[in-house]
């Protein structure tokens, strides 16, 4: 049996730091931008960024382990329209659009921190655990809805 992986404290110091650099700098990150980000070797960026994979944390690319998806942005723009109870489509930013949306991920990062600041890891793990749990219950429900083509 495979041994289950947990969420560790070293994963959420890469997470953060690799949406920081999202956020800052407007666009998904390639591993060689990170490692020099970072200052970290290519093999220690490459294992972070599997063990986040492996976590469901990130979408890697399969040929290259880059990342596609660091929810709620995307690597490559997408031409294909999700709909969801007919109100939300996910779409991809331009490069104005992340500059206008990068101060206000920040201030919203910011409160999160606030709101989150008496939880100890620990207990942010297990609230994780459970909304990843309700989450894919969720998804296993018959919704009636398709994508568009």
């Amino acid at each position: 049996m495979a041994k289950k992986l947990t969420y560790t404290e070293a994963d959420a110091a890469f997470r953060h730091a690799l949406y920081h650099f999202i956020v800052t700098r407007g666009h998904v990150p390639k591993i060689g931008e990170l490692t020099a980000a970072l200052s970290r070797s290519q093999k220690t960026v490459r294992s972070a960024l599997q063990r986040l994979g492996d976590l469901h944390i990130l979408v890697l690319q399969q040929n290259t382990s880059e990342v596609l998806r660091a929810a709620p942005f995307w690597a490559v723009p997408t031409a294909f329209h999700v709909q969801s109870a007919c109100r939300v489509r996910v779409v991809s930013l331009t490069a104005k659009g992340r500059r206008l949306i990068a101060p206000v991920f920040r201030k919203h990062a910011a409160e999160i921190r606030r709101v989150f600041a008496d939880t100890s890891p620990k207990e942010l793990r297990a609230l994780e655990t459970t909304l990843k749990k309700i989450g894919k219950r969720a998804e296993s429900f018959e919704t009636g809805i398709k994508p568009r083509p």
